[in-house]
């Protein structure tokens, strides 16, 4: 199927939507990804959404949160011999 088709463009946006968003399956995310790699039209409605989130990320004051989230963080992955605690 050619997501590029100018009657499937609704599709492709929405599709593109929830993979900026990331509400996208793991499946579907591959599957954009590697047809964005050879179709531009996919290409670019992945990236202007992208870039449309983006916007609303850069309005969000940053904050550093505490040192236990970054404890429980690295546990979860991992990365830290301490358990994570509840």
């Amino acid at each position: 199927m050619s997501l590029s088709r100018s009657d499937r463009r609704e599709r492709l946006d929405r599709l593109a939507a929830e993979f900026a968003l990331g509400t996208s399956t793991s499946r579907v995310r591959r599957r954009l990804s590697a047809i964005a790699t050879r179709d531009r039209v996919v290409a670019d409605a992945l990236t202007d959404w992208e870039r449309r989130l983006a916007v609303l990320a850069d309005a969000v004051p940053p904050i550093t949160p505490p040192p236990r989230v970054w404890a429980r963080i690295t546990a979860r992955l991992g990365l830290d011999a301490s358990p994570a605690t509840p």
